[in-house]
């Protein structure tokens, strides 16, 4: 069970067994099994995703496999491990955290207190996200631990048909320290079928990384200002960032222009290195 919430299955008969997240079971085929494995090469195997309908007839070709009942869209993936077929069950839709703070995520409906947060999910790390609120959710991402509220939502409906898509994700109250991510869409290369076939993976990144690609160390400053400004007065951050090294930044705002500015080792003033406006996107 790589479904992230609990699933219930049962193999020829009534006995239903239930499977939490990140475990296996065995099953013991008997020989009427295999003939019929042979035969239509799938197993009178069903499964259960969040206490919801059921799909039945598993197939055992190799490979993704997608099926869907009412609102459920139910991923599972087939594969040999070391003589035998190993059914994992899948989400629809995964979150991916490419930043350097643990994060978490929460999925619900519009106008509505039925929710579930998710996480926290450490940097570089993925999550599922449940089968019915990955087809019709809103999704919501903050920085754990740090006492923000969620971050504007996205909808996972308008996800799985603008995929491959990039929006910035923020802090909306702008009487707490702000922050922002870069929420990256896009799907498993081998689901180009149809829309309701894809897995999407929602990958949350730093919306600026400085990165180094000098022979030498640098220093820089990060402001809120103008491009005419030579030397920078609402500073929001500094550091140095040594050669070949990235520095991630998720703590600003993108609603304010930004001004990047480097120093190098022997050159004593400050150099206007880059100039972020608000208003690109």
């Amino acid at each position: 069970n790589k479904f992230g919430t609990l699933v219930h299955f049962w193999y020829k008969g009534d006995t239903v067994y239930e499977l939490p997240h990140g475990e296996k079971m065995p099953i013991n085929i008997d020989s009427s099994g295999k003939r019929e494995e042979q035969r239509t090469k799938s197993i009178d195997l069903s499964i259960q995703i969040d206490g919801g309908p059921y799909i039945k007839n598993v197939l055992l070709d190799v490979g993704i496999h997608h099926d869907t009942v009412g609102k459920y869209h139910i991923f599972y993936e087939v594969t040999n491990i070391k003589g035998s077929k190993c059914i994992s069950i899948t989400s629809r839709m995964y979150v991916y955290n490419h930043t350097k703070l643990p994060i978490e995520v929460q999925v619900g409906y519009e106008n509505d207190d039925d929710f579930v947060i998710l996480g926290p999910i450490a940097s570089e790390d993925k999550i599922p996200i449940p089968a019915l609120m990955a087809s019709c959710g809103i999704i919501k991402v903050r920085p754990d631990n740090y006492g923000y509220p969620f971050s504007n939502g996205c909808r996972s409906r308008e996800i799985t048909y603008n995929a491959t898509s990039i929006e910035t994700i923020y802090n909306e109250d702008e009487e707490l320290d702000p922050w922002s991510f870069s929420l990256h869409v896009d799907f498993n290369r081998d689901q180009l079928d149809s829309p309701c076939r894809k897995q999407f993976i929602l990958s949350v990144s730093p919306v600026l990384i400085i990165e180094n690609i000098l022979p030498c160390d640098l220093s820089y400053i990060l402001a809120y200002g103008d491009i005419e400004e030579i030397i920078p007065t609402n500073i929001l951050c500094e550091g140095n960032i040594k050669t070949g090294e990235s520095s991630y930044v998720h703590d600003l705002s993108v609603r304010n222009d930004i001004l990047i500015s480097v120093k190098l080792p022997n050159f004593p003033k400050l150099s206007t290195a880059a100039f972020l406006s608000h208003s690109n996107k």
